[in-house]
């Protein structure tokens, strides 16, 4: 066999093996499901997170719920109750730290102290307390205000202007590791609904919540 007949066989290998790679690698690839379900999302060492609230985090479509969903890997706990108001949530919050302890502590809260007393100073007190007592067992804290009034049915001028004065606050006075303006992100009539007056966020609303809340914690 002289030379040409040589390189010529050697070049007819060649290309059978990349023939067969490149079969073997269009055939027999990952679907990118099956890499996302061997990859679970990365949640920046928090292992933990306790959300507490009132009817806005009691719903089964909240963020709370949508935050368990999304990462199995971190540990979830709810603690919710419609209306209460952020002393319940401060006494639910102080039991709850004396059992277990967490990576992160989320609260949204104090609509239902305006409208029970008119007034936000209770709930200012109650979230520095709830603040105060987080930090002492190692968890940060974060304070996700409460969803916006413009369109509910029963606001009234004054309440109103407490919850502006309590969003205020939390935005730029409280105490806290995270805020997150739920508020804001609700000025949207059609993220309610007409049955409850357009008092409770949606779904929808929660899924833009949750997508902050991934992203202010580095959650990915």
């Amino acid at each position: 066999m002289d030379k040409k007949d040589t390189a010529i066989i050697i070049g007819s290998l060649i290309l059978s093996g990349v023939a067969v790679a490149f079969f073997y690698n269009k055939f027999h690839k990952k679907s990118p499901e099956t890499i996302s379900n061997l990859q679970p999302p990365k949640t920046d060492g928090i292992k933990s997170i306790l959300f507490i609230g009132d009817s806005n985090t009691e719903a089964p479509w909240s963020y709370a719920d949508k935050i368990k969903k999304m990462y199995p890997t971190v540990s979830v706990k709810k603690i919710a109750k419609h209306s209460m108001k952020t002393d319940w949530m401060l006494n639910e919050l102080q039991n709850e730290l004396a059992k277990n302890k967490y990576d992160i502590v989320s609260v949204l809260g104090g609509s239902n102290d305006i409208y029970a007393t008119g007034k936000n100073d209770t709930a200012k007190a109650n979230l520095e307390k709830m603040y105060q007592l987080s930090k002492g067992a190692g968890a940060r804290f974060v304070i996700v205000a409460p969803p916006n009034k413009n369109f509910y049915a029963n606001a009234t001028e004054v309440k109103q202007k407490s919850l502006q004065d309590l969003l205020n606050w939390e935005k730029n006075t409280a105490n806290k590791d995270y805020f997150i303006d739920f508020w804001t992100m609700t000025n949207n009539k059609n993220l309610f609904s007409k049955g409850d007056g357009f008092l409770h966020p949606q779904s929808a609303a929660h899924e833009i919540l949750t997508k902050d809340f991934s992203t202010k914690l580095n959650l990915k």
